[in-house]
């Protein structure tokens, strides 16, 4: 079945965020899969709290042998302002007692497909971010995309494991 069949078969999932309680999105999950046993998952603000997500969890030796590559990103918006810059933070991690960035209260929209998509508001700018997991490959794409607003600057730091 192609991917444009199964997009008519199922439609995706659209899950509103802005002005949500964090621990209600904290609640619910999302699932990438590929075809050799690959796979990416966490949490709709997209923070791990389980043992098994991650952003690229390998099969190394399939169908198990699973080995998580990529566990994250921290990643931010560096937005112009009239004076100087404001720094935006897409990514949430959790913490004993905290969250600590906390980018959920940037995050607009999540939208499961074929990806996992999320859009933020960042001040004057809206992002969109994709996590896209190969098919047939040990590999994962995270895009970014500037939808709106003046020129941005991002800083990505991916968390290997």
């Amino acid at each position: 079945m192609s991917d444009a069949a199964i997009s008519e078969v199922l439609p995706p999932l659209v899950v509103p965020c802005a002005g949500e309680d964090l621990e209600e999105l904290l609640g619910r999950e999302w699932l990438l899969t590929n075809r050799i046993g690959a796979y990416a998952s966490a949490t709709i603000p997209g923070t791990n709290t389980r043992q098994y997500h991650g952003l690229l969890v390998a099969a190394t030796k399939p169908p198990g042998g699973r080995v998580l590559a990529l566990s994250a990103v921290m990643d931010q918006l560096i937005v112009p302002a009239e004076e100087g810059q404001t720094t935006y933070d897409l990514a949430t991690f959790e913490f004993p007692g905290t969250f600590n960035p906390c980018g959920a209260g940037n995050l607009v929209e999540f939208r499961h497909d074929v990806a996992a998509t999320f859009l933020y508001r960042c001040g004057p700018a809206e992002l969109v971010k994709e996590i896209i997991l190969a098919e047939t490959a040990n590999a994962v794409a995270v895009r970014y995309r500037l939808l709106s607003g003046p020129a941005c600057r991002l800083r990505i730091r991916p968390f290997l494991a």
